[in-house]
């Protein structure tokens, strides 16, 4: 029997570079197969107050370089304020801490929660055990 923890991170909303849309629509298939939602075309950037690790339970799924463009990815279950969402990091990222986060979820987070650049959100981060 697995169970699992919630751990809760806080970060600040953030302006991204804009490039998440384009790589959301080659993985589109892919995350609505295994989570059953679309994701809305741009991710929310989270800004984290503390660098964080994330140990190996987390994992979701990976996607490797040639379905996600040129860089594979590795997503995490979360949820912001009840709200089902997926962490995506590159790999690049994976071997060193980082604390800024790119949010995927079916809705505009920033639209949906009220959200803008420098809002306090957190965001609770499903851990098996």
């Amino acid at each position: 029997m697995s169970h699992s923890i919630n751990e809760i991170l806080t970060g600040r909303v953030c302006s991204g570079k804009g490039v998440a849309g384009q790589r959301l629509r080659s993985i589109e298939p892919v995350i609505a197969g295994r989570l059953g939602f679309v994701p809305f075309p741009g991710t929310l950037n989270l800004q984290l107050d503390n660098v964080v690790c994330f140990p190996p339970s987390t994992v979701c799924f990976d996607l490797d370089k040639f379905v996600a463009g040129n860089k594979a990815f590795r997503f995490y279950s979360a949820d912001i304020y009840g709200n089902e969402v997926l962490v995506a990091r590159s790999f690049s990222c994976l071997a060193v801490s980082d604390s800024l986060l790119e949010i995927i979820s079916p809705v505009n987070l920033r639209r949906h929660l009220g959200i803008k650049d420098g809002d306090a959100v957190e965001l609770s981060m499903h851990l098996a055990l």
